[in-house]
């Protein structure tokens, strides 16, 4: 099995149309889906574009749509879309609001040094845990810090060479490394 990531825009590149056309596809899988409503966070206009690209492919082929985002008017849009383009009917799945496996947090900091004393009093060296900066400069210092406590930490922004992004990641998915400091490049 193949599986290939476009952006919904690229549909539009006459190369990537001739090339999907002549596979087999068997599913398109769209996430961010909220995207197709005008109500979602984020309306791409083309996302619109993908019945018309679907139908041109002339394959019976399933949709699946994913969002973390979609309320009852985006997910209302996403089905009349769907339902009026290529007439489909989806089945909703739905997941609950609530991350019993995750916590947050919220801990009053007068500077940066009081920051770092504080996040030292939290962390466990054994606990996978992320630590969101907003900046690449920081997700570097803050983990250079953590580092000279003797943690197993990371660091991952968008600026990273894609190589050592992947190793990173990986590095943190094997548990090799505890605590990953990133932008929110980080799993997109």
């Amino acid at each position: 099995m193949d599986i290939l990531y476009l952006a919904p825009e690229s549909l539009r590149n006459q190369t990537i149309e001739k090339i999907l056309s002549s596979r087999r596809i068997s599913r398109f899988v769209i996430d961010e889906a909220h995207c197709f409503s005008k109500w979602g966070h984020d309306f791409r206009v083309d996302y619109l574009y993908l019945a018309e690209f679907i139908k041109k492919l002339d394959q019976d082929i399933k949709i699946s749509c994913f969002t973390a985002t979609a309320k009852k008017q985006v997910i209302e849009d996403i089905q009349s879309y769907f339902k009026e383009k290529l007439d489909i009917d989806f089945n909703i799945i739905k997941a609950e609001i609530e991350r019993k496996n995750l916590s947050y947090k919220k801990i009053d900091c007068l500077n940066e040094q009081d920051k770092l004393t504080n996040l030292l009093k939290i962390l466990d060296k054994e606990t996978p845990t992320i630590i969101f900066t907003n900046t690449t400069k920081k997700t570097s210092e803050l983990a250079q810090s953590l580092s000279n406590e003797n943690f197993k930490v990371g660091f991952y922004h968008g600026k990273l060479e894609t190589e050592k992004r992947i190793q990173i990641q990986e590095m943190f998915m094997k548990g090799d490394i505890n605590i990953m400091v990133a932008t929110n490049a980080f799993g997109m």
